[in-house]
């Protein structure tokens, strides 16, 4: 699949650490991805929507079912945050050779809540090469001064929250990273029938580390700037030692405010 996106800016570092920038070519298109992948992936994690399709599936026991498929109605609108991460989730699939085949989306227990823990749990699964296993933080953003305070601005936890701050977490914390590791590896031991993409990504890192960091900032409809992440860049370059970061920047030609109508459009979540 060509990419609808071109590169517009790119930085490397003295260790493994890139910062790319990428702008949606067309703004038809990036609808059109909107009202069908990302909106897709949105409906893999509602859980009303669970709700409804396996209410159809049921056979007709003679019950009405009336609270459920009263709760079965109650889908919450994508915040423009959520739309973000979905968006970043697709594209990391559609053309960066990942997968997140578990969004953490699932783990919500309350309909206005934010599953915790990093944004991306999942796997790279690059061509000819071993799979390893792939974490990674989402700021959207809709400012339009770059750096976004999103990425490396003081906040009340010490700049835990922005950009950089999770991302060196991330980087430093072995716990951090074990934990997720234990995450994905629950599920697949559970809901799928064998475990050799899980086992080849445990191998890889247990004999060498690696593994792939990703952070990415969603910008909605600004100038695109590589000093969006090259404060970032300067701050974790040396953080980064067994692991490979990317930092990755997309602009796309919609604001953000605008994000939750686009998946609306064709199906998303109501």
């Amino acid at each position: 699949m060509n990419a609808p996106f071109a590169q517009v800016y790119v930085r490397t570092g003295s260790n493994r650490i890139r910062s790319h920038g990428y702008a949606w070519r067309d703004a038809e298109t990036c609808r059109l991805y909107f009202e069908g992948r990302v909106a897709g992936r949105l409906k893999e994690g509602d859980g009303a929507e669970f709700l409804r399709s396996y209410i159809d599936r049921m056979p007709d026991t003679g019950f009405s079912l009336t609270h459920l498929r009263a709760e079965a109605a109650q889908s919450v609108p994508p915040r423009d945050w959520e739309v973000g991460e979905a968006f970043v989730e697709t594209v990391l699939e559609d053309h960066f050779d990942c997968l997140f085949p578990w969004p953490t989306s699932r783990d919500q227990r309350e309909k206005q809540g934010h599953a915790t823990g990093p944004d991306l749990p999942g796997y790279h699964l690059p061509a000819h090469k071993p799979i390893r296993f792939a974490f990674g933080e989402v700021k959207s953003s809709g400012q339009k001064k770059s750096p976004p305070a999103v990425i490396s601005g003081v906040d009340g936890n010490a700049g835990q929250e922005t950009l950089t701050g999770q991302l060196r977490r991330l980087l430093t914390e072995p716990s951090r990273r074990q934990t997720l590791i234990a995450w994905l590896g629950f599920r697949e031991m559970r809901e799928t029938k064998g475990d050799s993409r899980f086992a080849s990504a445990f191998k890889q890192y247990g004999d060498s580390g690696d593994c792939l960091i990703v952070g990415c900032l969603v910008s909605g409809k600004r100038a695109e700037s590589e000093s969006d992440l090259a404060g970032a860049h300067v701050a974790l370059d040396g953080s980064v030692a067994k692991q490979e970061l990317w930092l990755l920047g997309f602009y796309l030609p919609f604001e953000k405010t605008e994000w939750p109508s686009l998946v609306l459009a064709k199906g998303g979540r109501i």
